[in-house]
């Protein structure tokens, strides 16, 4: 399959073995996730009510194999034979606009339920035509009723037959049901269908009546604002000696502004797509300072800073509770300089400021499908960054001084006070509060941890390789590699961050291994021009969510990171010894 990337005089190409899936998004909670064949009962097309999501389109099917696969950023193009297909979700809309390059037959696939849900029985679709449109009346028995509108159609035949889909990607992440009944209704002929979803069937008949009638408009419209997007970032990327990795900037961008939604009246990023459409204080405070690079974030900082917890080290909303949301969300407000500090609810937290160390209960930190009770290196780490963005000298000093007493085993940071673990979690210490350690420690420190932490293709993995816990395979919703063993992308770009910060010269191989890493996973793996949220250990793959937000906001602050010399660094071929040092095997 040929993967093409291009926006304006921007192009990145390359065929590759795998098949790969795209993913767009309508910015109000739905998206469009299909690959060639269906593979997942997470594939589809989704719309977005009330922070509830539903499953609508299951698959639109036509003859042939994906030869090509476009992203053009507003829209995405797939070749199959002598046809072509363009896809385009218009901002602000529950639509769909599926266009051929010439007319043909299509067969539409339905699958209405909730994301979460996979009911087998009570499902009933309707389907009439009124006004030149195809209605399509689904019920769900005792739970709910909805309706999409498609128009555009040439001619039609209802099918009306269920069909079992096999899910490959769901077995080998272990994630059942592995087949599941889907609704093959229609056979159309078509050049241009638009579908729109909604409760309300007046409603969906309006949007869909607006979207097909201006769709053109609506696609430059949304081009323009994209276009604006990286226009307001057109300095850093002409420092970006590296096409690919320029291409991988632009794409981490457009991915981290489709998750930033407005839903329901409230403003947020979807943490990722496409099973984690929910907010999270710990996820979205990571992702703000690239965020604000994207759109305003005001509202995101009020609503964090209302739900700080009275306690700094926890933030609890319903039965989640997040040990660290704190410190990074006052970590982010202090970066970028705003007054908020001063809410009430801040200057509380910095009232009850003290001198002991943080411990957090089982499932608090988010290496959260592990235990890791007690006092953890980030979670103090972040903590001594509330007290220096509360400006109390005396408290910082004595506080870092108990720190460094419990972590510090003199020749590395352990992951925890009574457990002397190598974890990546060092990196995130180092990245919230260098001041930690002397930078000549910290050089130190990196060189002991990285052999155990580093893989061939440049991955920092979730747990020393030689611990007897470690997992060098993702076991997906078994989450036996999740936190240990599986090379979660965050945490990649933000070690290679560090490791910058500390010695650029000294690591700057191990730099360079991570960001070609993501940008190869970003460009032409997964779902294309999506940061992914992990990796199993033994190769580099797309695993996990396919897009995750802090994977992407932390590629944008890496690549921000670089100076000039670096991007020349980029463009050299890596050296094979290094392979070699760090190979897993």
């Amino acid at each position: 399959m040929k993967i093409i990337h291009s926006f304006k005089n921007r192009k990145a190409e390359k065929m590759v073995e795998q098949d790969t899936s795209f993913l767009l998004t309508n910015k109000k909670g739905g998206y469009c996730y299909l690959s060639g064949k269906p593979e997942s009962r997470y594939q589809g097309v989704f719309f977005n009510k009330d922070f509830r999501m539903y499953k609508v389109i299951d698959n639109i099917k036509t003859g042939g194999e994906v030869e090509e696969l476009a992203n053009n950023f507003s829209e995405v193009r797939r070749k199959k034979g002598n046809l072509t297909e363009t896809f385009f979700m218009p901002y602000g809309f529950n639509s769909l606009v599926y266009e051929l390059d010439k007319e043909s037959d299509a067969e539409i696939v339905l699958d209405i339920r909730e994301s979460y849900s996979s009911p087998e029985f009570g499902r009933i679709y309707d389907i009439y035509e009124e006004d030149g449109r195809i209605i399509v009346k689904y019920r769900q028995e005792g739970e709910f009723e909805c309706f999409l509108i498609i128009s555009g159609h040439k001619s039609y035949e209802q099918i009306c037959k269920w069909i079992k889909q096999e899910h490959e990607l769901d077995r080998k992440r272990n994630s059942p049901p592995f087949e599941k009944h889907v609704f093959s209704a229609l056979k159309v002929k078509c050049s241009k269908l638009v579908f729109s979803f909604s409760f309300n069937k007046e409603e969906a008949v309006k949007e869909n009546k607006q979207v097909y009638e201006d769709t053109a408009k609506l696609k430059i419209v949304q081009a323009k604002q994209i276009e604006h997007l990286f226009n307001r970032n057109e300095s850093q990327l002409k420092k970006i000696k590296d096409k690919e990795a320029q291409i991988a900037y632009l794409c981490a961008l457009n991915s981290l502004n489709n998750l930033f939604v407005e839903t329901s009246g409230h403003e947020g990023v979807f943490a990722g797509l496409p099973w984690f459409f929910q907010f999270w204080a710990r996820d979205e405070a990571v992702c703000i300072k690239a965020l604000s690079k994207i759109a305003s974030i005001n509202k995101i900082i009020l609503r964090a800073i209302s739900n700080i917890n009275n306690n700094l080290s926890r933030y609890q909303k319903g039965e989640m509770i997040s040990a660290d949301f704190p410190g990074w969300i006052i970590k982010r407000i202090h970066e970028l300089d705003k007054k908020m500090l001063n809410e009430e609810e801040v200057r509380r937290v910095f009232e009850k400021l003290d001198d002991g160390l943080s411990f957090n209960g089982a499932k608090q930190t988010w290496m959260d499908t592990i235990d890791r009770i007690g006092a953890r290196i980030e979670i103090n780490a972040l903590k001594l960054a509330i007290i220096e963005s509360s400006k109390k000298q005396e408290l910082e000093d004595r506080f870092r001084f108990k720190v460094m007493e419990a972590f510090w085993n003199g020749s590395y940071l352990m992951d925890g006070s009574s457990d002397s673990a190598i974890r990546p979690n060092i990196f995130i210490a180092a990245y919230i509060y260098p001041e930690l350690l002397k930078r000549e420690e910290w050089v130190d420190c990196f060189k002991k941890v990285l052999p155990r932490l580093t893989v061939g293709w440049g991955g920092i993995i979730t747990i020393d390789k030689e611990s007897p816990l470690f997992h060098s395979e993702h076991t997906g919703e078994d989450s036996k590699s999740y936190h240990n063993g599986d090379s979660w992308f965050w945490i990649n770009n933000l070690s290679a961050i560090s490791l910058y910060r500390v010695d650029k010269k000294n690591f700057k191989t191990q730099i360079k291994k991570i960001i070609k890493s993501s940008v190869t996973e970003i460009l032409w793996k997964g779902a294309i021009g999506c940061h992914s949220e992990l990796s199993s250990a033994s190769e580099l793959k797309s695993e996990g969510c396919i897009s995750q937000a802090w994977s992407a906001a932390m590629f944008i602050e890496l690549i921000d990171e670089l100076d000039d010399g670096f991007f020349k660094f980029l463009l050299l071929p890596l050296k094979s010894r290094f392979c070699m040092a760090y190979s897993f095997f």
